[in-house]
């Protein structure tokens, strides 16, 4: 294995937007009295002393009634840094907001620009890393030819690192869910979809994710491995 490098360093990253992330308990009382206003009125529900317990079970109630719309008030901003193989995936999902790492303009790589699956043995890594760099060195090689970036970029493998910013309602990502926590989906998205359940979770939005079988599979896990 390359020097000071590990499996961990070709991993996918995931992290949530916190700056544009309010306080759990004020977005959630705050979308649950606008809601209420619609049905029986301002003054009505102005008056009205909401929690955040009531708050919460107030969604719950709706999520069971199947009336999701409302969990489209709930906006999410997540930084993922994946491949190129999952991004094509992740931006399947509507409604969704994307913002993408350009290859337009991004022309130096190397091995932080790779992401390895998992399943790679140790004993094949390096040559995994060097056959990647070679189409790096492909990718130099057609540049310094005189080609412009946008053609010698089709030299570039889907393996390679790229970085993107989504925005997403809690809706869409309850779909997202559903479908990139089976046992069929690809792993890397898989693994995506779990880092943001865990990231939800621990800011307090579980309960938006809390009925979805899958969901409760990944945070059922992430019990158990906590406590061993």
């Amino acid at each position: 294995m390359m020097t000071g490098m590990n499996k961990n360093d070709y991993d996918v990253r995931v992290d949530i937007n916190d700056d544009i992330l309010s306080d759990v308990s004020l977005v959630t009382i705050g979308i649950v009295r606008d809601i209420i206003r619609t049905r029986v009125g301002r003054g009505k529900a102005d008056a009205m002393a909401i929690s955040f317990q009531l708050a919460k079970d107030k969604v719950r109630k709706w999520i069971k009634m199947g009336h999701v719309s409302v969990l489209e008030h709930f906006v999410f901003s997540f930084d993922i840094s994946l491949s190129r193989v999952a991004s094509h995936q992740i931006v399947r999902h509507r409604i969704a907001s994307y913002t993408q790492e350009t290859l337009r303009v991004k022309h130096d790589f190397s091995t932080e620009n790779i992401i390895i699956p998992p399943q790679i043995d140790d004993s094949d890594l390096n040559e995994w890393i060097h056959d990647m760099l070679q189409s790096f060195e492909l990718y130099k090689k057609w540049l310094e030819k005189g080609y412009n970036r946008d053609v010698v970029r089709r030299f570039l493998p889907s393996g390679i690192r790229t970085g993107l910013r989504m925005t997403i309602n809690a809706r869409s990502l309850r779909n997202l869910f559903e479908q990139r926590l089976a046992k069929v989906a690809d792993f890397e998205i898989r693994n995506i979809a779990e880092r943001m359940v865990g990231l939800l979770f621990s800011r307090g939005y579980g309960f938006l994710f809390e009925d979805i079988p899958l969901v409760k599979k990944v945070i059922n896990k992430t019990k158990t491995l906590t406590n061993e």
